[in-house]
């Protein structure tokens, strides 16, 4: 079994976006964490993962995105509704009480008007060279940099 399917740690839902916007990605320098992230926030009660990720994204940056998703959207049947694919699923331990299962997506902006919240301390666009060059935690250089190389000049 997966180490992971073995931890006894408590797990909270979260979503995150990784947004591309003219050859750039948006990450805003988090309050608490102290670092270079992207933008997104916890799943809240009887609500689904895509309308958590759109609401933390226009929380926190005043923007409005949709996930760029692969695979089939069919939904066919009125009680069900096909969600937009997360890129990828990753677990972060958070501290020694829980973790995070997070739904980490790719997307576009379509609108809104760039503005930070108090979570963060700035809130800026990256350049593939910006993202090379800033202090990033590895994993967030990683998938900022892929989330640049799929969705940068596509339409």
């Amino acid at each position: 079994m997966h180490p992971l399917a073995l931890s006894p740690l408590p797990k909270h839902l979260v979503v995150t976006a990784y947004v591309v916007d003219d050859d750039r990605v948006l990450l805003l320098f988090h309050r608490k964490h102290q670092g270079w992230l992207p933008p997104g926030g916890h799943v809240e009660l009887l609500e689904d993962p895509l309308r958590a990720l759109i609401r933390e994204f226009w929380e926190e940056t005043g923007l409005m995105i949709a996930p760029v998703t692969v695979g089939d959207p069919y939904g066919n049947e009125p009680s069900v509704h096909v969600l937009p694919t997360p890129h990828h699923v990753q677990v972060e331990s958070i501290d020694p009480k829980h973790e995070h299962v997070d739904l980490v997506y790719f997307c576009r902006r379509v609108g809104g008007t760039l503005k930070g919240n108090s979570e963060s301390e700035e809130i800026r666009w990256f350049t593939r060279e910006d993202l090379l060059r800033y202090p990033l935690d590895h994993n967030v250089r990683h998938f900022a940099l892929m989330a640049l190389d799929d969705l940068s000049r596509k339409d």
